[in-house]
């Protein structure tokens, strides 16, 4: 009965009595994780030390067993219990009166008198034990340790078991009076204080089942974590929850490291992490806090919840509705994670449609997608809310997706939208990631009246969306800066359709005013189009239009000067600008860049005017309508087409009574064009089925440029070139000069230089047999040679573009004669080097007495000058094309093989003054991309307290990988960053030998050679603070193909390696890299190599060849 007895009183004190061992603190640095992989060993005091002389009061309860004088403190014994499992709880009592507990120590001992006592143990899921426990009499003058192993046996289905009613460990602060004054460490913080990290993982550990609330508590967790070095000052270490669930609570590390994060954006990124069994902490208030992730309740309602250590309530809230951020994840991967059944989130309803095989579905939340997600055929998605493709997500459409006024789709950096259907934008999308359309897509942003939310693209580079804006009365554009995000942005000006706007219905002519500078880019389409009489769009004064895209004004109604592109400010023009009807009307400033600019005009008071810009508009269409009498039309007015313009003539007859002056191209496409003066310094095109005819008979067709005629042309005379004649082309007279159709070419002759420099451009003309030879498209090309990737031919042109290298390129002329034969003629052509010689110069960096400047030619190799440099105090290594290098890239006497001026500086290694005490650098060899060690040995050392440097070589070649401990422990060595080196100990150490190991890895692109390392910057200390000399004894790398004795290739030598080459001389199937197994140097591989490489790795003082 007392054993009941007993076990009742322990379970109602269990949770004050527990003598608790535990974790660590919350508030940890980066260096927390580092310092758990060398974790120092946990050193329990074996022996306390009590108070010599306790104080009578400490013997609890006097007044109900008064005994002091039965018991010397001398007598007493210190008991400790040693459990099996650690958190089961062991309660003492009495055996004469077992109703009173007798209290631990602060340390949990029990300090005994002799006499006979019984003790009770127990923990949830194993057999509970209850046993006497006899202290015998230790003497007067002797203070005794006792340990009591105690182990549990795991229950069986039969056994009698001890359960616990669970309180919530949830609601858990750091602040409960259990565990509040515990301390966390050596560093001065408690668990009240800075044990929000300890309070999380406890909680966590409890959650995933690895522990019970009622046995395992933030007092066992911090408790444990004391007594088994869990802790640097007071940082916690991450690996200490794997110890205390013997190995079943395994740190993951940092799974979101540390920033700024939105909490609600990031909620189905953190319920993705508890289904893949993450048990979470997170970071938040900017790192001054953690807290535990509620993984049941997040599961179970699809939002995540937390259980934080401070604040009321601790439980059953929102990380949102506390913490809008967070920065920092850091997770635990063991136990179970609990089961929840999630309410459906808006994504999985949509989902569930499409799978349902339905038709429609209208959002009613915003949705995150959590992966890869399909509009198929023949399905219309309405999005009213916010549905974001975060990164590595894809969203496909082959259906319908229409977003509403209130909808955005976002697209996150990283994220990817596919539209294969019909995708119509009424609301906003923003696209930071990729958005790809098939060819077969439409994609339509609609602003819909003035009362619409205004859509963006975000930063979309090439964007696939058309823009549809209508605009009324006297509107302002809302954002015009962002429409060059678009495809095409088209403006319909009309007057309002609704009985309600502008007091029932407005046919005002409709002025659209650019609000600020638009850009509009690379295939963007601006459509213009409007309906009435006077539609303007204005660039008004200080604004800039610039097009490089193609601006389209149109009217379904063709009324004349029916719109106006009036720029008042800046139009700058390097794409196309077509009016069919209306007027650029150019107040402020115009150019254009070269880029294809055609313009389309009915009226030739239109036609003048444009003409005006010939810097804005490269291509001019003259088409008058059909129904007016303007299409047979006559003018006085002279007519000049400047050298930039290209003029389209589309008409019934156009009479041009005054002189006409051609110095760009005229093409008469349609109808006749009659002219009384026609002057041509350009090229004038007569088309198939056009007419061409000079009014005045006795007047000569000026011909200074080029004739083509495919249709009809008449005139008294030709004065100049000859024109040439196409197939059904008809001449009149048929005695003007003409190419002879019918007449075949026998060749063609480039004419031009056979020499030519680089960096020149050099026009080629030809010639062709016989005289009056029809041909045509004549063309020039590089079709060969060394530098054929560098010299080209401009565009349609003859000009030969020579590029930057010497050598020799094949150039070609072809063209088709009647009968269109390819005709061509090849010619080669040397390109000269524009410099031809080149100087070395000399820089002693330093020192005294470089060498004088040498001359190279082109194509041959230089000798370098032998002459070395001098300098006190220190060792001419070489030549460097770097003025700060640390190894040499040229030696004296050898070969400089550039096309290039180069200044070589000299490089110097510091001689290292003799003294007692040395630092050497080991040597290896290592091959391209592989790690190599040195080891940095000290001799002669008499008591080093302390020690830095500098890590010294040649970082084009190699870089400082990691390191490792040597004699002496705890070095501190900035990899990557200085490459400087600490070392310190105050009691200091006489050791020799190898002090550090010192990782390298040998670049990609490092140049074959012996790469120094050696130590700069040296500061060596002993115990009494006095610094002393060191000398340095240079090490480095040699960077080769080759390894002498690395046999089976992994970059190092040793006892694998003369493994690997026994078998392979035993039989063996074993692969083997050959030319690192002569290590003799005899050109064989036999049985002296295996022995030579034996000896090496034995430490004999023999050479690997």
């Amino acid at each position: 009965m007392k054993k009941y007895i007993s076990l009742f009183l322990a379970l109602l004190m269990v949770f004050t009595l527990l003598p608790v061992s535990a974790l660590a603190d919350g508030e940890t640095t980066g260096a927390a994780e580092a310092a758990a992989e060398s974790e120092p060993a946990p050193e329990p005091e074996i022996t306390p030390e009590p108070e010599a002389t306790p104080e009578p009061e400490t013997t609890p309860e006097p007044e109900i067993t008064p005994e002091p004088e039965t018991t010397p403190e001398l007598k007493r014994v210190a008991v400790r219990f040693s459990c099996t499992p650690e958190e089961a709880a062991v309660l003492v009592y009495e055996a004469e009166n077992d109703e009173v507990e007798l209290e631990p120590e602060e340390d949990g001992s029990y300090w005994l008198a002799p006499g006979t006592y019984v003790y009770v143990a127990f923990c949830e899921g194993y057999v509970s034990i209850f046993e006497e426990l006899v202290i015998e009499d230790a003497g007067a003058e002797t203070n005794e340790e006792k340990i009591i192993d105690v182990v549990l046996e795991p229950a069986g289905e039969a056994d009698e078991v001890v359960t616990y009613a669970s309180e919530d460990y949830r609601t858990w602060l750091q602040t409960d009076s259990r565990w509040s004054s515990l301390p966390l460490g050596s560093g001065g913080a408690y668990v009240y204080d800075s044990g929000c990290l300890v309070t999380a993982t406890t909680k966590l550990i409890i959650q995933s089942g690895l522990k019970s609330a009622d046995s395992f508590d933030v007092a066992t967790y911090v408790n444990y974590a004391n007594n088994n070095g869990g802790f640097t000052g007071s940082n916690m270490y991450y690996n200490v929850p794997d110890k205390i669930t013997n190995n079943g609570f395994v740190n993951q590390g940092d799974i979101l490291s540390y920033s700024s994060y939105s909490s609600a954006g990031y909620n189905d990124t953190i319920i993705s992490y508890i289904k893949q069994g993450h048990h979470m902490v997170l970071q938040v208030n900017s790192g001054g806090h953690w807290i535990a992730v509620d993984e049941a309740k997040s599961l179970a309602t699809g939002t995540v919840y937390i259980m934080d250590s401070v604040g009321n309530p601790a439980a059953d809230l929102t990380l949102a509705s506390r913490y809008s951020t967070f920065n920092t994840i850091h997770s635990w991967k063991g136990g179970t994670t609990p089961s929840g059944t999630p309410q459906k989130t808006e994504e999985q309803k949509l989902r569930d449609a499409i799978a349902n095989g339905e038709t429609s579905y209208t959002s009613e939340d915003d949705i995150t997608l959590t992966e890869n997600l399909t509009i198929p055929a023949g399905f219309t998605f309405t999005l009213n809310h916010t549905l974001t493709v975060p990164n590595s997500t894809v969203f496909q459409n082959y259906g319908e997706l229409y977003v509403g006024m209130n909808g955005v789709l976002y697209i996150p950096s990283g994220g990817a939208m596919r539209n294969y259907g019909n995708a119509e934008i009424n609301g906003i999308i923003k696209v930071y990631g990729t958005y790809y359309a098939s060819t077969n897509s439409t994609q339509v942003i609609t602003e819909k009246y003035r009362y619409c939310t205004a859509s963006t693209l975000g930063n979309l580079d090439s964007s696939v969306f058309d823009l549809v804006i209508y605009a009324h009365s006297t509107d302002r554009l809302s954002s015009a800066a962002s429409m060059w995000y678009y495809k095409s942005v088209n403006i319909y000006l009309q007057y309002s359709p609704f009985s309600s706007y502008a007091g029932g219905g407005s046919t005002d002519p409709v002025i659209l005013t650019l609000p600020s500078d638009l850009v509009i880019h690379d295939n963007t389409t601006l459509h213009i189009e409007y309906t009435l009489a006077d539609h303007r769009l204005t660039v008004p004064r200080g604004i800039i239009l610039e097009n490089h895209g193609r601006i389209e004004l149109s009217s379904s109604s063709r009324q004349t000067e029916a719109l106006r592109l009036s720029i008042n400010g800046n139009l700058m023009n390097y794409g196309t600008i077509e009016s069919d009807y209306g007027n650029l009307v150019c107040n402020g400033g115009c150019t254009n860049d070269g880029g294809e600019s055609i313009c389309t005009v009915r009226t030739w008071a239109a036609l003048k005017e444009v003409l005006q810009y010939p810097n804005v508009f490269n291509t001019v269409r003259y088409s008058p309508y059909s129904s007016s009498d303007e299409y047979f039309q006559s003018v006085s007015d002279d007519l000049e087409i400047p050298s930039e313009v290209t003029l389209e003539i589309y008409t019934s007859l156009l009479n041009v009574t005054a002189n006409v002056y051609n110095y760009g191209i005229i093409k008469v496409c349609k109808g006749i064009f009659w002219a009384d003066h026609f002057t041509n310094h350009g090229l004038l095109v007569v088309s198939q089925g056009a007419e061409f005819s000079l009014s005045l008979k006795d007047q000569p067709y000026y011909n200074f440029g080029n004739t083509i005629v495919e249709g009809t042309f008449s005139s008294g005379s030709v004065d100049g070139n000859r024109i040439r004649k196409y197939p059904n082309a008809k001449l009149s007279p048929t005695t003007l000069p003409h190419f002879t159709l019918g007449v075949l070419v026998d060749s063609v002759t480039f004419i031009g230089p056979d020499t030519v420099k680089a960096g020149s451009t050099t026009s080629y003309g030809y010639s062709v047999l016989p005289n009056d030879a029809y041909y045509r498209d004549v063309t020039f090309a590089v079709v060969g040679g060394d530098i054929s990737e560098s010299a080209s031919f401009y565009e349609n042109t003859s000009a030969l573009d020579a590029g930057t290298q010497p050598g020799t390129v094949y150039i070609q002329i072809a063209l088709y004669d009647y009968d269109d034969n390819l005709v061509y003629a090849t010619k080669a052509v040397t390109v000269e080097p524009l410099v031809t010689e080149y100087t070395v110069s000399y820089d002693a960096n330093g020192g005294t007495g470089a060498p004088s400047a040498q001359t190279k030619k082109y194509g041959t190799a230089l000798t370098l000058s032998g002459t070395k440099p001098s300098r006190t105090g220190y060792t001419f290594l070489g030549w460097a094309t770097s003025k700060t290098a640390a190894s040499a890239q040229y030696q004296p006497s050898g070969s400089y093989t550039a096309n290039a001026a180069v200044t070589l500086y000299a490089v110097w290694q510091q001689d290292t003054p003799a003294y007692a005490t040395s630092l050497t650098i080991s040597k290896a060899a290592a091959s391209q991309g592989k790690e190599v060690s040195l080891d940095i040995s000290i001799a002669g050392n008499t008591g080093l307290a302390a020690i830095s440097f500098q890590i010294t070589y040649d970082k084009t070649r190699l870089k400082l990988s990691g390191y490792e401990d040597g004699g002496l422990k705890d070095w501190a060595v900035s990899v990557g960053e200085s490459d400087s080196a600490v070392w310190l100990h105050e009691e200091g150490s006489t050791i020799n030998g190898s002090i550090l190991t010192l990782k390298f890895q040998v670049l990609e692109e490092a140049e074959d050679g012996l790469v120094s390392v050696t130590l700069s910057n040296v500061t060596a200390v002993d115990k009494d603070e006095n610094i002393f000399g060191v000398s340095i004894v240079a090490g480095g790398v040699t960077v080769t193909n080759r390894i002498p004795g690395d046999i089976n290739g992994d970059g190092v030598v040793n006892v694998v390696d003369c493994l690997r080459l026994k078998k392979y001389l035993a039989g063996f199937k074993v692969t083997i890299v050959e030319q690192n197994a002569d290590v003799t140097g005899d050109g064989a591989v036999n049985v002296v190599d295996c022995l030579r490489l034996k000896k090496y790795l034995a430490g004999f003082k023999v050479e690997l060849k």
